[in-house]
């Protein structure tokens, strides 16, 4: 996951889509009032949240309207205490829901583009490819965590039986063993490790 996740989300935001940037930074412009808008856009984690509104758009959702509703009427007045609307968007965000539960495991990653171009094709292929080896992998840590289960798994709900159930319930701890194995997390107790102020994942 360490190497395969992040090129594979550079590839679908840089190469197949290299327009991706500018069409959210358009969107951001658009809805946001200036003062805002630019502090998202130079900020740090812009590309994040310019990932999760086209990621948001990729799963069919109008990222205007989407962009609009995470803006709190706090968020634009002078005494305000967010010291990033950036990374405060991203989370008011969330990550896009899936209705297909058969869907790409990960939901927190690009959706695999599903449009075909003639001259995208070969970068389509190369996606689809990673996406099903990222799948892959997460079913074995899936597997590993259910086998030899640490206490952060025992902690959280059982696999219920019921076979859709089951599938969401998969997805969900799949999201986190992979969280766990890209950042190389290794604390039993936590799903998601211990607080690190030195990063933003």
């Amino acid at each position: 996951m360490s190497t395969r996740i992040p090129a594979y989300d550079d590839a679908v935001g840089r190469v197949y889509d290299p327009h991706q940037l500018g069409r959210m930074e358009t969107v951001v412009r658009d809805v946001l009032p200036v003062a805002i808008a630019e502090s998202v856009i130079n900020d740090e984690a812009w590309t994040h949240v310019a990932g999760r509104l086209a990621a948001h758009e990729a799963n069919g959702v109008d990222v205007r309207a989407a962009l609009a509703d995470v803006v709190g009427p706090g968020d634009v007045v002078a005494e305000s205490t967010i010291d990033s609307c950036a990374q405060v968007y991203h989370y008011r965000l969330g990550v896009p829901a899936r209705p297909d539960v058969e869907s790409l495991i990960l939901a927190w990653i690009a959706p695999v583009p599903t449009d075909i171009r003639r001259d995208g094709d070969e970068v389509r292929g190369w996606l689809h490819t990673q996406a099903r080896l990222i799948q892959e992998r997460a079913d074995t840590l899936i597997g590993d965590a259910r086998s030899r289960p640490e206490l952060w798994l025992m902690n959280l709900r059982s696999c219920p039986a019921d076979p859709v159930q089951q599938r969401l319930w998969q997805r969900n701890v799949g999201n986190i063993v992979a969280y766990r194995d890209l950042h190389q997390i290794r604390d039993p107790e936590s799903p998601l490790g211990y607080a690190r102020t030195e990063s933003d994942s």
